[in-house]
């Protein structure tokens, strides 16, 4: 060979090289897209139990500001998470949070608070501007 087809070698190995590392890159931009996400619901649900442990302590109702607090963090996190990442799914915090929610009130209906029989459902949130737009028993996240 001579060396011009030396560096017509290397040089393709080089591009194939850049590619398989290109390829390796938006696999771990995937894999860290998917580890932020499940930090994120981790971190919802103990803070939902958190509001849910302070209400058992003060013998009252939960304070859905503290809900809300989670349910922000949550978006914000999911909104980070898939900002400048190649994230296998998007738009998912919604789905991902009712799976949260559900575990939370489980855990919640499980372990009452009081002698007494009651059943907890987190409220529902309510995102549209909230002009008259929620339903009876959702909550206002346009505040």
């Amino acid at each position: 060979m001579g060396r011009g087809s030396d560096v017509l070698v290397i040089t393709g190995l080089l591009l194939a090289l850049g590619s398989l590392s290109g390829a390796v890159l938006a696999v771990e931009n995937q894999g860290k897209c998917a580890a932020a996400k499940r930090i994120a619901a981790g971190r919802k649900a103990l803070g939902s139990l958190e509001c849910f442990a302070d209400a058992a302590r003060k013998a009252g109702g939960v304070s859905a500001v503290c809900l809300e607090k989670q349910h922000l963090k949550l978006l914000k996190a999911f909104s980070k998470a898939e900002r400048g990442k190649s994230c296998l799914t998007t738009d998912d915090a919604s789905t991902i949070e009712a799976e949260v929610d559900t575990f939370v009130t489980r855990v919640v209906n499980v372990e009452p608070a009081a002698s007494s029989t009651t059943t907890t459902t987190l409220p529902v949130m309510c995102e549209s501007g909230c002009a008259g737009g929620c339903l009876s028993g959702q909550v206002c996240l346009s505040k």
